[in-house]
């Protein structure tokens, strides 16, 4: 996962660690976990690639890319 990409569009949408985590229904550490790992589970990248309205090309750039 390219963490860094993820953290521009979280930033693009005004959307910090808290509230990207309290409108995926998981807690602010699990998302700093993730960004720190990489791993995270396919059920939450749907729901962060809706969030985030994240085109096809974007979502295989975060979730699938180098870090």
């Amino acid at each position: 996962m390219n963490t860094n990409k993820l953290r521009g569009k979280m930033a693009e949408n005004g959307i910090n660690i808290g509230r990207l985590a309290e409108l995926i229904g998981v807690t602010p550490n699990t998302v700093s976990l993730w960004l720190k790992s990489g791993n995270i589970k396919s059920k939450y990248m749907r729901d962060i690639v809706a969030v985030l309205n994240l085109s096809p090309e974007e979502t295989i750039a975060i979730f699938f890319g180098d870090k």
